[in-house]
């Protein structure tokens, strides 16, 4: 009698623990991933969605926002979760960052909605600005905040949620816009500021002089030339001088506080150039500084 013994074919097969548990039939091999499940062959891992951290069983997540930091020059913010329910428990640090000379401005997108009361305002849940550390609003409830100018390039917000309540959070786009100056303004008519331009946004500068037979004066001194620079507050990093009639200027030599400029050679005693400001009027043609 022969017997002709078997041939047989076998291959493995991964199996897939993130799969369901109604489909993989494996009730005791699937794993509890709070979040994400990744199956890899032989193995699987877990991961949380944006704004949580994976703990130390690796397979629960706790939301994490202490400190999320934003650089682009546009962009978007939103609560955890958003457009669903926040988590519970929160206390969230969102920062915005631009460069030096731009200014942010917010809009706030539709749904807002923050746990609120109708007595108290705010009591359990909140939104909180600040630019440059100055607060610009605190927020809750359903109605949109009104669209937010900051004159600022730093911006915080901070969001506090308590342990309970169901609102579906917030969510805003950022822009940017660089900073601008005010127009520049004469004080008098005898002021001349050369090239006017229509605007003067973060480094640009203008140059003031007099018209013929006036002196540019800042306070009680006398000035050579005037330029003032737009700086990244948007403000002028001097005041504008004004010009003043030459004539008023006293008879005899002027003084400063290191002596008194004589006719004669140019220059002082110890070769030093004549100071930018003087008292009143600009040095004319042969002065030369003597000691006091």
């Amino acid at each position: 009698m022969f017997y002709k013994g078997f041939l047989a074919y076998y291959h493995a097969v991964d199996l897939d623990e993130c799969a369901s548990q109604s489909n993989s039939g494996e009730e005791g091999r699937q794993p509890r991933c709070q979040h994400l499940c990744h199956n890899y062959v032989g193995g699987y891992f877990c991961s949380c969605r944006p704004g949580y951290e994976l703990q130390q069983d690796g397979h629960s997540c706790q939301a994490e926002c202490s400190h999320e930091l934003h650089t682009e020059p546009s962009g978007y913010v939103s609560s955890l979760e958003y457009p669903r329910p926040y988590p519970p428990d929160l206390r969230c640090n969102y920062s915005i960052r631009v460069e030096r000379g731009l200014t942010l401005h917010l809009k706030f997108l539709e749904p807002f909605e923050i746990d609120d009361h109708q007595q108290v305002r705010c009591p359990y849940d909140q939104l909180q600005i600040y630019a440059n550390g100055r607060n610009i609003g605190e927020f809750c409830g359903k109605q949109r905040p009104p669209d937010l100018d900051t004159s600022s390039s730093a911006v915080d917000l901070l969001f506090f949620a308590d342990e309970s309540g169901d609102s579906r959070g917030w969510k805003l786009h950022y822009t940017t816009e660089i900073i601008k100056c005010p127009q520049p303004k004469t004080l008098d008519e005898f002021t001349i500021i050369q090239d006017l331009q229509p605007q003067y946004q973060f480094r640009d500068y203008f140059i003031a002089t007099c018209k013929q037979g006036y002196q540019l004066v800042e306070g009680n001194q006398a000035l050579v030339s005037f330029t003032a620079v737009c700086q990244d507050d948007g403000t002028w990093h001097r005041a504008m001088p004004r010009c003043k009639s030459k004539s008023q200027c006293p008879r005899g030599p002027p003084t400063t506080a290191a002596g008194t400029w004589a006719k004669g050679e140019r220059g002082s005693p110890d070769g030093a150039s004549p100071p930018e400001t003087l008292p009143c009027c600009v040095l004319g043609e042969g002065w030369r500084l003597s000691g006091p």
